[in-house]
């Protein structure tokens, strides 16, 4: 940072018309008695010289200090503007968490509707799958009972037949043995007639049998229709009733899981579907604003840096207007006591001089003429206080350098701690006294160099 190089005073030299160039006063090491007596006219030219130099440190002076108020007013404006990032940047961080909370919630929902609407959708298709499973048991068990019936009474005719067709089988071995006992009875006429009757009585005990069986068979058969046919009823009417049950399970399911027509109802199903579709917008609408605002944390994050940055550099300019000022002051203030010890050569009249500069300036002017070293005491404390705050900025614009805009720059940080406020009052030199004592040498100088006329009245202050 630049500099203000301030004029030593022990420097200052004075070219009068006509006269030989004398060595100007060093303030560090003038003693109550002049180093060199000049002429009147020589001391009142190099008055005058130091006058003109007196009023351009003024001036100077006054530049220096408005600089130092205006970068203070520019330091509140960063340090509002810094703040109001800073704000910014909290907002966007609450907008994006409570956007973060709410997508979580919108998702949470969603998973929860989802999860909700595939249930229902499972158990209405296993309750029409137990339903339609129920109907084929209850028709598959019809049909058996049906087979078992028939079955028994086919099994009956079956019998009869078996019956029939053994009658049938002795009947004719009867016959058989009849007609092979006769035709031997025509060879031997010895043959028993009680034998021949005998036979004759078994085949017609058969034949009797047979045609027992064969009625029995047709009773068995008249009776398997009749079974047959109350059987299939029974089986009809066992279908139609699983049927029937399977249509009432399936509508009552309808019911509950579809829309109704009839009461024009919303099933569970449809329900869950309505909730699923608010879901998966209330969803959508989360992740859009988090989408949304999610950039704001960034860019409000770097604008809050930059505002931070800003407002450190303005910091640093702030105290290089105040060493600036203090140099001015400096300057003023050695100027003043150079004027004093000018004022005290023998060369000069000082009840004169007083006189010249009022009543008001004599306690001021006499202070100065009485205790130089004092205020040299004092010029010394504020050249100290330039040197700590020249090396302050030396320090932190090495750090600068060092550091680099990207380690500020860098993702993650934290935000700049806010910089101490000094209440909005306008920098000002230590509390020692040397500004009002410096600011009444410099009136009775002036007084005292208008009065012998030669320099201009003090410009007013704006």
């Amino acid at each position: 940072m630049k500099k203000l190089l301030l004029t030593s005073v022990a420097a200052l030299t004075v070219a009068a018309a006509g006269m030989p160039v004398a060595t100007s006063v060093n303030a560090q090491t003038q003693t109550n008695e002049c180093a060199v007596r000049y002429t009147k006219e020589q001391t009142q030219a190099k008055l005058a010289e130091a006058g003109h130099q007196l009023n351009a440190a003024n001036t100077a002076k006054g530049d220096a200090e408005a600089a130092v108020i205006a970068a203070e007013e520019k330091l509140a404006e960063l340090l509002n503007a810094e703040k109001e990032a800073e704000a910014a940047h909290e907002e966007a961080k609450k907008a994006y968490d409570e956007a973060v909370a709410a997508d979580k919630e919108a998702k949470a929902e969603l998973n929860a509707a989802q999860k909700h609407f595939d249930q229902l959708k499972k158990e209405y298709s296993n309750a029409k799958k137990a339903a339609e499973e129920l109907m084929k048991q209850e028709k598959a068990a019809a049909q058996k009972a049906y087979e078992n019936t028939v079955g028994a009474a086919q099994a009956k005719v079956d019998s009869a037949k078996t019956e029939e067709k053994n009658a049938l089988t002795e009947w004719n071995n009867a016959k058989a043995v009849l007609e092979a006992y006769e035709t031997t009875t025509d060879t031997n006429e010895d043959a028993s007639e009680e034998a021949h009757q005998a036979l004759i009585a078994k085949v017609t005990a058969w034949e009797t049998n047979h045609n027992n069986a064969k009625n029995a068979v047709q009773i068995a058969e008249k009776e398997f229709l009749a079974v047959k046919s109350a059987a299939m009823n029974t089986k009809s009417t066992a279908d139609e009733t699983a049927v029937n049950k399977y249509n009432t399970a399936i509508q009552n399911l309808e019911f509950d899981y579809e829309t109704n027509d009839n009461y024009k109802e919303t099933g569970k199903i449809p329900a869950a579907q309505k909730a699923l579709d608010a879901a998966e917008e209330k969803a959508t609408a989360a992740a859009t604003k988090l989408a949304q605002v999610e950039p704001n944390v960034e860019t409000t994050m770097n604008a809050h840096k930059a505002a931070v940055k800003a407002r450190k550099k303005q910091e640093a300019v702030l105290l290089g207007a105040q060493v600036n000022a203090k140099k001015a002051n400096v300057k003023v203030s050695k100027l003043l006591v150079e004027i004093a010890n000018l004022a005290k050569c023998e060369n000069v009249d000082a009840a004169k001089v007083v006189n010249q500069i009022g009543k008001e300036h004599e306690a001021a002017l006499k202070e100065v003429m009485n205790d130089t070293d004092k205020a040299l005491d004092k010029i010394k404390d504020i050249e100290d206080q330039i040197a700590a705050d020249e090396n302050k900025l030396d320090k932190e614009d090495k750090e600068d350098q060092n550091k680099g805009d990207h380690e500020e720059d860098k993702p993650g940080s934290k935000p700049e701690s806010k910089p101490e406020s000094n209440g909005g009052s306008k920098s000002e030199l230590p509390q020692t006294g040397e500004g009002s004592t410096f600011a009444i040498y410099g009136a009775a100088a002036l007084s005292v160099l208008a009065g012998l006329g030669l320099v201009a009245k003090k410009r007013e202050e704006a």
